[in-house]
């Protein structure tokens, strides 16, 4: 049996980081899976959907669902905040608001803000888009490892397919809070609702949230409805960077209506430029799965593994071009001259579980760890 190298910081600090997401993971997948069955019923009420929200989330979540999540503050708020703004409304046309509401509701604004707190006190000479971006990376490094709680499958491809929707959809409404925190705004303000919902729909409307694998975000998930961790990465970043850009201008709080309708086309570019970004960082993610999952079985080729690519939840726009190139695929320096260190941060995360689910990391897997890892930057990882 042979190990993976420990020398190199940037690779243990991932590893490291694994150990304490795994910890508090089963949790909120309780709490994920919770908001997925209460929202099913949205459409009977809105009103019995809080309250059957409040009781599976108390139950289910325990100590760790707790610590990023609350009872909700008030539904009706929210849902009169949309039916009062055509602005609102038509950015949100083509999700599902009313799911997307309960994870906003349930966000616990005030762990949200001590989290940001405890951040900016230990880094107070941070700009707030340094404190965001580590709150992104955060966020994904933590997405990346709680679909590691339970063991792997036993097919390594189907392995990929293990961030339960409803949870990363709770995650990102966290992080949106987080991130106008870190610009300086009034959590308790119900204003921060209504962005939220504003941030999804500028981040995930049309086709190409399709192609991302994103798609989902326009139902209701069932329970335990999952994408893969490259759709879930490309989640995060894509609504934490539009977040990011949605708070740095500052707007008026007291006129969301009027202010983000001035800026709703520079928004909506930007956030089409994140999203591209992202689709491009999925494909190189799931080669670059693709070649760690063929390391440990050196004896098949990447094309023998094309069956099973179709059942691992796949984005689209990556079943494409794994599909249209799998007999000439590009080669791992070429790939990781694309990847970009912030993805590789959670790709590092993702396929050191997967080479060790054997328990085991041979030579060709261990070389291959070790170029992902030279990848990611250090100063994405929390101190």
């Amino acid at each position: 049996m042979s190990s993976s190298s420990k020398d190199d910081s940037k690779s243990d600090k991932p590893k490291a980081f694994s150990s304490l997401l795994r910890s508090v993971s089963q949790g909120t997948g309780q709490v994920g899976n919770a908001i997925a069955q209460s929202t099913t019923q949205v459409g009977q009420s809105l009103n019995s959907a809080k309250e059957i929200a409040v009781q599976s989330i108390v139950g289910a979540g325990g100590a760790a669902g707790r610590k990023a999540m609350s009872v909700p503050k008030g539904l009706g708020s929210t849902v009169n905040l949309i039916s009062q703004s055509p602005l609102l409304q038509r950015l949100t046309k083509g999700l599902k608001a009313d799911w997307l509401l309960t994870a906003i509701e349930v966000v616990d604004v005030i762990q949200a803000e001590a989290t940001v707190k405890e951040l900016q006190q230990k880094n107070p000479i941070w700009e707030p888009d340094r404190i965001a971006h580590q709150l992104i990376t955060d966020k994904a490094l933590f997405a990346a490892g709680s679909g590691l709680a339970n063991d792997l499958l036993p097919d390594r491809v189907l392995a990929l397919v293990e961030l339960d929707v409803a949870t990363t959809t709770a995650l990102c409404a966290e992080l949106i809070y987080q991130i106008a925190a870190a610009y300086g705004l009034d959590l308790q303000s119900s204003d921060r609702q209504g962005e939220a919902l504003a941030i999804f729909g500028l981040s995930f409307s049309g086709n190409l949230a399709i192609e991302a694998g994103l798609g989902l975000i326009s139902n209701v998930p069932l329970a335990g409805t999952l994408i893969n961790a490259s759709a879930g990465a490309a989640m995060i970043y894509t609504l934490g960077y539009g977040a990011c850009n949605f708070y740095k201008t500052q707007l008026d709080d007291s006129d969301l209506d009027r202010n983000l309708a001035r800026l709703e086309a520079e928004f909506r570019a930007k956030s089409k430029q994140y999203l591209e970004a992202a689709i491009d960082q999925e494909i190189v993610m799931d080669w670059l799965f693709l070649y760690v999952i063929r390391a440990s079985k050196p004896e098949q080729t990447l094309s023998s593994f094309l069956p099973d690519l179709q059942n691992a939840h796949l984005s689209p726009a990556s079943l494409k071009e794994i599909t249209e190139k799998i007999q000439s695929p590009p080669s791992v320096e070429r790939l990781l001259a694309q990847l970009n260190s912030d993805y590789a941060l959670v790709l590092s995360e993702r396929c050191r579980a997967i080479a060790q689910s054997d328990r085991s990391i041979n030579s060709e897997e261990e070389r291959l760890l070790k170029l992902i890892d030279q990848k990611v930057d250090s100063s994405a990882i929390a101190p």
